[in-house]
């Protein structure tokens, strides 16, 4: 989607406030454009309060920001409960629905979205117990990963690690989560290490990853000479599973609450 210069200048204030002589310089040395191009859109962006000008320093209106916030908090409140609905809210006990998709990238967007949804739509309590070989979604999806920790900021999140060593800890760190506990190198499920589980109350969501991503993350897990994008783009067959299964969902808490010290149930 193309950026107008407009937005552009949004975007660039939104990391703090900038020198006008330094955003002009930044502009000029991204794309074609003229210092009387930029001028305008900064005057119209005054005119319009999104940004604030004093002694040659652009910044955001805090009036704007404050508007942003009402709007998207509106969107949220109005959005989640018609997106769960139309996700999983017609799932019946022990349905479940399959989503195929062709490349990480595309299966993490979807999956993170879909526990959030279901996360926000209230009818799901809490603690979220993931079963997981790897914790690579900090290293490769950091956008996608706050997501996941804003989850566990305000929720527990016990999670069981199969094929993680110890020596992957240094690679996935979670300051600030209040209650975060995580076990290393065991395998309760018997689960392949292309496979990845989600229990969030009686819901199962269940990601199988395509086995030819798999020398790539453990690599990413254990170095620092890894392309991310090179890795998410990686094409294959991606399948996720969402799972309405109370006795399923209870069974498998109740063979990984031995790892941890609060319970799942």
């Amino acid at each position: 989607m193309h950026e107008t210069l407009a937005q552009r200048v949004i975007n660039i204030a939104s990391k703090g406030p900038v020198e006008k002589a330094k955003l002009l310089q930044m502009l000029e040395r991204e794309r074609a454009v003229t210092p009387q191009a930029v001028y305008k859109a900064l005057r119209q962006l005054n005119r319009d309060e999104v940004i604030s000008i004093h002694k040659d320093t652009v910044s955001l209106s805090i009036i704007w920001i404050q508007k942003e916030i009402r709007r998207l908090s509106q969107v949220a409140t109005t959005y989640q409960t018609p997106v769960y609905q139309t996700y999983f809210g017609a799932l019946k006990p022990k349905q479940k629905f399959t989503y195929t998709f062709r490349t990480l990238r595309d299966i993490d967007t979807f999956w993170v979205n879909a526990v959030l949804v279901t996360v926000q739509s209230g009818r799901h309590a809490m603690p979220l117990v993931s079963i997981v070989p790897h914790d690579w979604f900090q290293l490769l999806r950091p956008d996608t990963d706050v997501a996941w920790d804003d989850i566990a900021k305000k929720n527990a999140h016990f999670v069981v690690l199969t094929h993680s060593t110890t020596a992957e800890k240094k690679k996935s760190t979670h300051p600030g989560i209040q209650v975060f506990e995580r076990m290393f190198n065991v395998n309760p499920l018997k689960q392949k290490e292309s496979v990845y589980f989600n229990i969030l109350g009686d819901f199962i969501f269940e990601a199988h990853l395509d086995p030819k991503v798999l020398p790539a993350i453990r690599h990413a897990m254990l170095n620092d000479d890894f392309d991310a994008p090179t890795i998410l783009a990686t094409p294959g067959h991606y399948k996720f599973i969402v799972e309405n299964n109370p006795a399923k969902a209870l069974a498998i808490k109740k063979r990984v609450q031995k790892y941890f010290t609060k319970k799942l149930f």
